[in-house]
């Protein structure tokens, strides 16, 4: 087989799946599943890796914002959920960084990451909240999406603020629109 004739099978493939996942949900909203795409720790090390890397465990979520070595950079954002933040503990901080959990729902950061330093925070939502928000900048401007990593593989988003989604038929579940299926 050709290097033409394989490219010309994935691209059909492909377009099957797109046309499949279209008539399967319609104008409902893209529910990822059953895979948690958000679930389990990213793939990075402390000094090794710049950005930022958000997951959900038994623990709750978690997000941390690193640098590599000899770098130094200005990290902030704003995480909302529509619900109440509990248990939320920051990680790593500086005295002179900034952490505010500036209402139930609502935690605003401002930090400065230089070397192989690691910043982050933890966080629980109770159980009203349907939806959490990831505003997240670096250096002054919106982060860029390949600096975004999601759960155990490492997603990336589409684009920001990143909006994730409980599903109502599921307490447990939650669902983001804003990734394609792969």
């Amino acid at each position: 087989m050709t290097r033409q004739s394989i490219l010309i099978a994935a691209s059909a493939l492909l377009l099957i799946v797109a046309v499949s996942l279209s008539a399967q949900y319609g104008d409902q909203p893209y529910q990822w599943s059953p895979q948690r795409y958000w679930e389990g720790r990213p793939d990075f090390s402390r000094g090794e890796a710049r950005g930022y890397f958000i997951w959900n465990d038994p623990d709750g979520w978690h997000v941390r914002w690193s640098t590599v070595n000899g770098e130094r950079h200005r990290y902030a954002g704003t995480i909302r959920c529509n619900g109440t933040f509990y248990y939320v503990h920051p990680v790593g901080l500086d005295p002179a960084d900034y952490f505010s959990l500036s209402s139930r729902g609502r935690i605003q950061f401002d930090t400065r990451v230089q070397h192989a330093e690691q910043d982050g925070v933890d966080f629980r939502m109770d159980m009203k909240a349907t939806k959490v928000v990831f505003d997240l900048s670096m250096d002054g401007r919106q982060v860029p999406t390949h600096l975004v990593r999601v759960g155990a593989t490492s997603l990336r988003p589409q684009f920001l603020p990143l909006r994730i989604d409980r599903d109502p038929a599921n307490a447990g579940y939650w669902y983001n629109p804003a990734f394609p299926p792969r």
